[in-house]
C-alpha cells in the first residue's frame, strides 16, 4: 500500500478535528490487493477510532483471480466507485432503519481513493466471520428486508442498474466458460425475469455472512456495498442462504421465508408504501428459484466445484427451469 501515518493523518483532518494517530491496524485487505481497510485510532478526536477504506485503482494491479482481464478490473474500480457513491449519498437516509457505518468523508484521486466511515466497533458490533447461528440468519433477513422495503419504488439511477457482482451481463467471461447445458441454454430468460419483475428495489448486492456484524445484544449492521444497486430482493436472500450449505434445506427454506417476507410487510408498513403486498410476496416467492438459478449459472462458470453447488440449489434450478417451460 502507498500510504504513511502522514497520509492518514493529512485525509482525516480533512474532516476531523484531532490532535495526533495513535495506532493504525489493518482490519482486512481488500480483494486482489486493491487497498485496505484500517482502523485508526485518534487522540483528542469526537471519536476515539474510525475506519478508513483506502482503495487503490492503479492499472497495475494483478489480481489473485484467474479471472484476471480488463473487464474484470473496470468493474472493481466502478464497484469502488458505486460505494462511495451509495455511503455519500444514500446511506444517511436509513438512520435508525438498517444499521451500517456512518459516512465522515472522502477523497478521490486519479490512482486512487479513500472513504471514512465510523467505526462500529465503538458500539459494540463485531465479526463473527461467516458462521452464523439460526436466528442470527433471521436477524440478518430482517435487515435486508428494511433495506429492500426502503427503496421499493424508488426511482434510483446513480447506483449499479443491476445490482450483484454476479449478474449476467457482468460476467461474460464466466458465461462462456460454462458447460452446454438447460441452465446455459435458458441463462437469459433467467437473467430477463428477475430484472423484469415490477416490484424491484435497492438490493445489498454481497449479502454473505462475513459482510454483517453483530453486538452483544444480537443486533446487526451491514458492511460493503459495492455492488449496492437495483434488483430483486431474491437476489440478496439466495446470497445470504447459500452460505449455509448443504445444511440449507426445504424446511429451512419455508421458515426462511416465511420470516423475511413477515418482517418485509412490516417494514413496507413502516415506510408507508402504498403496495399490495400480497402480490409483492407471491411475485418474489416465485422469482425465488429463479435467483438461485442465476447464482448457480455464475458459481458453474466461475469454479464449477464450488462448495455451495449442493443438491438443494440444483432442486431449486429445475423449479425455475420447469417454470420456463
Amino acid at each position: 500500500m502507498n500510504f504513511s501515518v502522514e497520509d492518514l493523518n493529512n485525509e482525516i483532518k480533512a474532516f476531523i478535528d484531532f490532535k495526533s494517530i495513535n495506532k493504525v491496524e489493518e482490519i482486512q485487505s481488500l480483494w486482489s490487493g486493491y487497498g485496505s481497510v484500517l482502523r485508526v485510532f485518534l487522540e483528542g478526536a469526537a471519536y476515539s477510532s474510525v475506519v478508513v477504506k483506502w482503495i487503490e485503482f492503479s492499472n497495475q494491479i494483478k489480481p489473485k483471480s484467474s479471472w484476471s482481464s480488463e473487464f474484470a478490473h473496470k468493474r472493481k474500480l466502478n464497484s469502488y466507485r458505486n460505494e462511495l457513491t451509495w455511503y455519500q449519498y444514500y446511506s444517511f437516509l436509513l438512520n435508525g432503519f438498517c444499521k451500517m457505518p456512518t459516512y465522515l468523508g472522502h477523497n478521490s484521486y486519479d490512482h486512487s481513493a479513500i472513504l471514512l466511515l465510523s467505526d462500529l466497533g465503538l458500539q459494540g458490533y463485531k465479526s463473527i466471520g461467516g458462521a452464523l447461528d439460526y436466528n442470527r440468519y433471521k436477524i440478518c433477513l430482517t435487515w435486508l428486508a428494511h433495506l429492500h422495503a426502503f427503496f421499493l419504488k424508488d426511482d434510483i439511477n446513480d447506483l449499479w442498474q443491476e445490482g450483484t457482482y454476479w449478474h449476467l451481463s457482468t460476467r461474460p467471461d464466466e458465461f462462456e466458460a460454462m458447460q452446454t447445458s438447460p441452465l446455459r441454454n435458458k441463462a437469459s430468460y433467467i437473467d430477463q425475469a428477475l430484472k423484469k419483475t415490477k416490484y424491484l428495489t435497492v438490493i445489498h448486492g454481497d449479502a454473505k455472512p462475513d459482510n454483517f456484524l453483530f453486538n452483544g445484544q444480537d443486533e446487526t449492521a451491514a458492511v460493503d456495498f459495492q455492488y449496492t444497486g437495483i434488483g430483486c430482493g431474491m437476489k440478496d436472500i439466495v446470497c445470504l442462504l447459500s452460505s449455509l450449505g448443504e445444511e440449507m434445506n426445504q424446511y429451512l427454506e419455508q421458515d426462511y421465508l416465511t420470516h423475511y417476507f413477515t418482517a418485509l410487510r412490516t417494514a413496507c408498513q413502516k415506510c408507508y408504501l402504498d403496495i399490495n403486498l400480497n402480490d409483492l410476496e407471491g411475485n418474489w416467492r416465485a422469482l425465488y428459484p429463479f435467483a438461485w438459478a442465476d447464482y448457480q449459472r455464475f458459481l458453474e462458470g466461475w469454479s464449477p466445484d464450488h462448495w455451495k453447488m449442493t443438491e438443494y440449489m440444483k432442486i431449486q434450478v429445475e423449479k425455475a427451469l420447469k417454470a420456463i417451460g
